[in-house]
């Protein structure tokens, strides 16, 4: 286990995004992670003296804090594209979800660092999202990976079943 001590005025210099709360905890992923500390106190000098216990920062809570604000806790299905960087359009993939009676939680990009192609997150408050993907599908979109329940399947699954069961009366 590391323990490290994190100077208070450190953290608020390094904050420099529009918004202090992701602010704060994108500083908190630069100071922690490259040492890998697992927690980390919060000190401030005042009057030449250190003042420790101001509060600590463990990985966990910052875990926690980044799985909040991700929406992670909310319920719904994950649906994962991957595309050009000259496709991307949030207003078009905000109408197709929409389309479906669907909204938008959270939606997050990244570029794969060797072949430059954006891989786009979107996790959207319904669990049942066989409509949505098929709607992205058909407007030629790349569905990477898909993370929800599949009513489609499983009502073709089941079907299939009473028609055995059907053919062996």
């Amino acid at each position: 286990m590391w323990f490290g001590l994190i100077l208070f005025e450190l953290i608020f210099d390094l904050i420099d995004h529009p918004i202090p709360y992701l602010g704060l905890i994108n500083t908190m992923i630069i100071l922690i992670e490259p040492i890998r500390l697992t927690i980390a106190s919060i000190i401030k000098k005042k009057d030449g003296a250190w003042i420790i216990g101001l509060g600590v920062i463990t990985t966990i809570d910052l875990l926690k804090t980044l799985g909040n604000f991700s929406g992670a806790n909310e319920i719904g299905g994950i649906i994962v594209l991957e595309m050009e960087r000259s496709q991307f359009s949030i207003s078009e993939i905000s109408r197709i979800v929409e389309s479906n009676d669907c909204t938008i939680l959270h939606l997050n990009t990244t570029v794969h660092p060797e072949t430059g192609m954006l891989t786009v997150t979107i996790h959207i408050n319904k669990r049942e999202i066989s409509t949505v993907v098929s709607t992205f599908e058909r407007y030629d979109y790349h569905v990477k990976n898909q993370f929800g329940v599949e009513n489609f399947e499983n009502e073709i699954d089941n079907n299939y079943r009473n028609f055995m069961h059907y053919l062996d009366i």
